[in-house]
């Protein structure tokens, strides 16, 4: 009874207390957090949006009930933006940052453990997206606790492929590779038996960049023919962290490999000076024979070859599967699982559950369930990208889901049961089937993801399954020499490889090299690399 008049009361006090407030006022506020976010300066919206009023953020403030303030924004600025508003202890609410910087907050006691939070408010569907991403989440880890939330990324989707020009494998009357001798073999013939049949010595075997290395025109996929990883850290057969760059036998094979394709004219000799932009304009005229990149290279100068092509040959250019240069299996390295960005809370946040109910609602716009008008309005329609405007964006589960592009292709699934992107591909893909070939996007969604063999989705999804991935474990803070010696170290290693390929230097010069690179730091690093290594693995 007494516990009945209590009721009574209070609910007569908060019946006034409703009956007192003013007009509007049942309707909350919305909850104001504060972020920093590169923002791309040539992204596109439509009229009257822009990056901090456009469809997203009206979804946040709808759906979740928070407007957000971006106080730290620029473009190509934003990393030393970052690092002088960390410096002065002026942070916003939550925050994208690379590596450096999540490095830096974390010495100023800047972030919120984000472990229990995760397991408190992350959706089932966002946890059953996120759990195959070990590597990304172990980049955001430090002493055992989720320190942020990492961009995420697939290995195979990180790892560089073998490119290569199936029209001319006809013309010259040679089969596909099977091994890189074959290979080697092929891009030499590009270059001296007139694989365009014009008459004239202006065929290139190899496109290959100035820096040597990256997703377009790098050597890392030549080098890993060879079993050699340059650049990334792996574990050897004792558990310990070894730098792929300074393992003297794989790296001399593929460096004979390589002045032998220079000396042969297989290699452009002005490669030293040409960017990306540069060798693409190669590619895209149809003066290259080969080249090694990411898996969506087709969309880049492959895809405006086809486009510029007055006869439209849709498979000039195939994908291999990664190609060995003895019995084993060939290993392709990556470093996709490594995340570069990570979404970060200021331990003061008074709303940090925010920032996961940012993830739920971003998978769920990315589902099977997402309607077309709402796929259109959040995700991507004819004339822009609207998945790059939320402040959470690029936390990936599966790409594409080729399973389902799979399905579809033998009948074993139901196009209302894939998700609005793979409806929307398959529809394109379908489009490039039929003929139609009006748009670049049709070509790219093609060559990208429909499952078939040499198409470079095809392969890096058997790749993936094939386990032939060699991960960069190099996912911790730069070490105090690396960060003093890692540019000229680098430098040397450029330096030495472009004299090596040219015949400048013999390959045995490399052994010189090794040992140079442990005497100016080298030693140390590998030291520091494997003491941080062994606190985490």
């Amino acid at each position: 009874m007494i516990w009945m008049k209590k009721s009574l009361s209070l609910l007569l006090a908060l019946l006034l207390c409703v009956l007192a407030l003013p007009a509007g006022a049942e309707e909350a506020e919305p909850i104001v957090i504060t972020v920093g976010m590169g923002v791309n300066s040539s992204e596109k919206y439509a009229p009257g949006e822009s990056f901090d009023n456009n469809a997203w953020t009206k979804l946040y403030e709808e759906r979740l009930g928070i407007k957000l303030d971006f106080v730290l924004t620029a473009d190509s600025q934003y990393s030393q933006k970052l690092a002088l508003t960390i410096a002065s202890g002026d942070m916003p609410d939550m925050w994208r940052t690379d590596k450096a910087n999540f490095a830096l907050a974390l010495e100023g006691d800047m972030l919120m453990d984000l472990t229990d939070l995760a397991e408190e408010y992350l959706s089932d569907q966002a946890k059953e997206e996120l759990e195959p991403f070990d590597a990304s989440f172990r980049a955001a880890t430090v002493g055992g606790r989720l320190m942020a939330i990492p961009y995420t990324g697939e290995a195979a989707y990180g790892a560089s492929y073998t490119f290569i020009r199936h029209d001319w494998l006809e013309a010259l009357g040679l089969e596909e590779p099977t091994n890189q001798q074959e290979m080697v073999d092929a891009m030499i013939a590009f270059a001296t038996q007139d694989p365009d049949g014009n008459g004239v010595d202006d065929t290139y075997g190899l496109a290959l960049v100035r820096e040597l290395w990256g997703a377009q025109y790098g050597l890392e996929g030549f080098f890993n023919a060879y079993h050699a990883y340059p650049n990334i850290w792996y574990e050897d057969e004792e558990g310990n962290l070894v730098y792929g760059t300074v393992q003297a036998e794989p790296m001399k094979a593929a460096l004979a490999d390589l002045q032998k394709l220079y000396a042969a004219g297989a290699i452009d000799p002005e490669f030293i000076v040409k960017d990306s932009a540069k060798v693409g304009e190669s590619v895209a005229s149809l003066k290259s024979g080969a080249f090694y990149g990411m898996w969506w290279n087709m969309s880049s100068a492959i895809c405006q070859s086809f486009m510029n092509d007055p006869e439209k040959v849709p498979d000039r250019w195939w994908c291999l599967s990664p190609l060995s240069s003895d019995s084993q299996p060939a290993m392709l390295q990556s470093t996709g699982a490594i995340p570069s960005t990570f979404y970060v809370v200021n331990k003061n946040c008074e709303h940090p559950e925010k920032l996961f109910e940012m993830i739920n609602l971003w998978f769920e716009m990315m589902s099977v369930d997402v309607s077309p008008e709402d796929y259109a309005t959040y995700v991507v329609n004819e004339e822009y990208t609207p998945q790059n405007y939320p402040f959470v964006s690029q936390i990936w589960g599966k790409s594409v889901r080729p399973e389902q592009i799979r399905g579809l292709q033998d009948g074993t699934l139901a196009l209302e049961d894939c998700t609005s992107e793979v409806q929307s591909i398959w529809a394109n893909i379908q489009s490039f089937e039929s003929g139609d070939y009006s748009s670049s996007v049709y070509f790219d969604h093609y060559w990208n993801h429909a499952q078939l063999p040499h198409h470079s989705g095809y392969v890096a999804e058997e790749t993936d399954a094939a386990g032939a991935i060699v991960n960069d474990l190099n996912f911790g803070p730069t070490t105090e020499t690396e960060a003093a010696r890692g540019s000229t170290l680098d430098q040397l290693r450029d330096e030495i490889i472009v004299q090596i390929i040219t015949g400048e230097q013999p390959v045995d010069a490399f052994d010189e090299f090794i040992e140079n690179w442990y005497a100016l730091g080298g030693e140390d690093i590998v030291r520091e690399k494997n003491e941080w290594y062994a606190t985490v693995k």
